[in-house]
């Protein structure tokens, strides 16, 4: 079969096309049609679905760059696959034990900066003294005593408002 033809009647599909690059060019020209229809029926089971959580970074670091990659989603694989790929993918390698202390660590530290920034403001609310409020629209001293407040230097006083208000 000749190159153009794969070619052609691939170009729907991007995986097939993926895999056909990988493929050298003398060994594509021997497949037959009913050959190239296997490929392309196997690669279109390979597709992988949307997952709910699908997150993507790409982290610059001084003189490299790394990748994160996090899915999740229901869980769709045989119990049989997820066996082999336990020990295939191991997860508690030296790699991704430091990977987990880094990332464990740098949340720890986030969470001990806003806990710098915000106790502190926090504490002077609470630290904050009753203080008097004048009220206008009190304007005589037996009105102002009638309300249970303090009439001081002509004004009407409440000491019971919240110092946070």
């Amino acid at each position: 079969m000749r190159p153009s033809t794969i070619r052609k009647s691939s170009r729907k599909d991007a995986l097939f096309e993926q895999f056909l690059a990988h493929v050298p060019p003398q060994t594509a020209e021997t497949f037959t049609d009913a050959q190239v229809e296997a490929l392309k029926q196997a690669c279109s089971q390979l597709n992988w679905k949307k997952h709910p959580v699908d997150i993507r970074l790409s982290v610059p670091v001084p003189f490299n760059r790394f990748y994160l990659v996090i899915l999740a989603g229901p869980e769709r694989r045989s119990r049989q696959r997820l066996q082999t790929e336990a020990h295939r993918y191991p997860v508690w390698t030296t790699t991704n034990t430091v990977a987990l202390a880094i990332v464990f660590c740098l949340l720890l530290l986030s969470t001990l900066g806003l806990q710098k920034a915000v106790l502190p403001t926090l504490t002077k609310l609470t630290e904050l003294k009753p203080h008097a409020t004048n009220l206008p629209w009190i304007d005589s001293e037996a009105e102002c005593h009638n309300t249970l407040r303090t009439w001081e230097d002509g004004k009407c006083r409440d000491w019971t408002n919240d110092p946070n208000f």
